[in-house]
């Protein structure tokens, strides 16, 4: 193991998350999702402990939600990036409304997010077709 979590998080542990983030990518790149999505998640874990910044966390989720994507699992990618708006509406109250920061989560990385979810739902709604068709026609083929 590399790390195992402390009650605290001090300067020396600030970029962990990004560390778990990263190998994360590096397993995505590898097609090693299991992986990926296991330490994707232990970086959104110490980011929650270690940090106060919705920001990083949303960047977070949407990389574990790209991660489910790949890997075909669309309802929990679709969680993924909900939690990401989730944690961007909270850290947009933080801010100055009219702050440059402020409008680019308004006017792209909501939009963004909100296109991602219809896409990977589409993606699902499709997929479940396909299986459904698939289904009638091998039951077809047995009357």
């Amino acid at each position: 193991k590399i790390y195992e979590p402390e009650k605290s998080c001090d300067e020396f542990h600030e970029n962990l998350p990004e560390i778990f983030i990263t190998l994360g990518e590096i397993s995505v790149e590898n097609e090693n999702f299991k992986l990926a999505v296991a330490d994707i998640n232990k970086g959104i874990e110490l980011l929650k402990k270690c940090s106060d910044n919705e920001r990083r966390l949303a960047e977070a989720y949407f990389k574990l939600g790209t991660t489910f994507v790949l890997n075909s699992e669309r309802n929990e990618a679709i969680d993924a990036f909900k939690s990401a708006k989730n944690c961007l509406s909270s850290y947009l109250t933080k801010l100055d409304n009219e702050s440059d920061e402020a409008k680019e989560i308004r006017e792209v990385l909501f939009k963004e997010l909100d296109l991602k979810i219809e896409e990977t739902d589409m993606l699902r709604k499709e997929e479940i077709e396909m299986v459904k068709n698939a289904i009638n026609q091998n039951v077809a083929g047995l009357t």
